[in-house]
């Protein structure tokens, strides 16, 4: 009879083993489409070609005009930083301009280098802390994202807006 307890005891810990295998298969199945290609440095990268493929995946379309395209984006799995690109018609500046608030002066923390690898150019102009106005060529913007957050429910992020080319660059959360 001890024996036969035992071997209950054994296959007890056999089907607790069995059931976490089984939940961590199913939990990355479950996040296999939030951690899209992982580069081998450890960050993610994507990309839509319209405002409306974009629109439900990323919390940043909330400020992109509806004219936006060629939306590229990485981030580090490590930092909630993302770097993001998107061209846009420049009549549509406006759009930005509602959703989003100007810093016109005083200094801005940009992004602290231009990516975490080669996705896209990242303008050296817009890299680091540097003083609104002394961007010539840039409107400078803080723009508020709704990201999980212990403390906050919004998180600022920073675009940099070539108006007259259509070109804008945000880094953030």
């Amino acid at each position: 009879m001890r024996g036969l307890k035992i071997h209950r005891g054994a296959l007890k810990v056999l089907g607790i083993i069995l059931i976490g295998i089984f939940l961590f298969i199913a939990l990355l199945l479950f996040l296999e489409p939030v951690l899209y290609e992982v580069g081998e440095y450890g960050y993610y990268e994507g990309s839509y070609p319209t405002y409306d493929a974009a629109a439900d995946a990323l919390p940043q379309s909330k400020f992109m005009p509806t004219s936006a395209t060629d939306i590229r984006y990485m981030g580090l799995f490590e930092e909630p930083e993302m770097w993001l690109f998107f061209n846009f018609d420049p009549k549509e500046i406006s759009e930005i301009r509602k959703r989003c608030d100007r810093v016109t002066g005083g200094e801005v923390e940009l992004a602290p280098y231009g990516g975490p690898g080669d996705f896209f150019d990242w303008p050296n102009k817009i890299t680091g802390t540097v003083r609104a106005e002394d961007i010539a060529g840039y409107e400078i913007y803080k723009c508020k994202i709704r990201r999980f957050s212990l403390y906050r429910r919004f998180r600022e992020g920073v675009l940099a807006v070539e108006a007259e080319k259509g070109k804008a660059y945000y880094w953030g959360p």
